[in-house]
């Protein structure tokens, strides 16, 4: 069996908190250029609440969205979303991974 490689990964939490605010995310461990970071950034306009920033260091780049999601299934596809957005810009791919909780996901995106 072919074994995939991949380069980041995107991060979403199996429960929502009560406050409905939760992070979600792309790891990646390539470096972003200021157009990569643009092309990224120009998606906040799409977004009535909440916003995605992007955060680089050390370890990588993470693409982070802040923000109200109502369910596990928004938190989802908003990962999916960012992970199509880290692949179009940075062409890194990634899996994708529910974890633990809000806490557990932020501890993943810090770079």
């Amino acid at each position: 069996m072919k074994q995939k490689s991949f380069e980041g990964v995107a991060v979403y939490p199996r429960e929502i908190p009560p406050n409905k605010h939760a992070v979600v995310g792309v790891w990646s461990r390539r470096d972003i250029t200021e157009r990569q970071l643009r092309q990224i950034k120009a998606h906040n306009a799409l977004i009535d609440i909440g916003a995605i920033g992007v955060s680089t260091g050390v370890k990588g780049t993470a693409v982070i969205y802040i923000g109200p999601i109502k369910n596990v299934r928004t938190a989802r596809k908003i990962a999916l979303f960012l992970l199509k957005l880290v692949v179009v810009a940075t062409g890194a791919r990634s899996i994708v991974r529910d974890l633990a909780d809000v806490t557990a996901v932020r501890r993943a995106l810090v770079v």
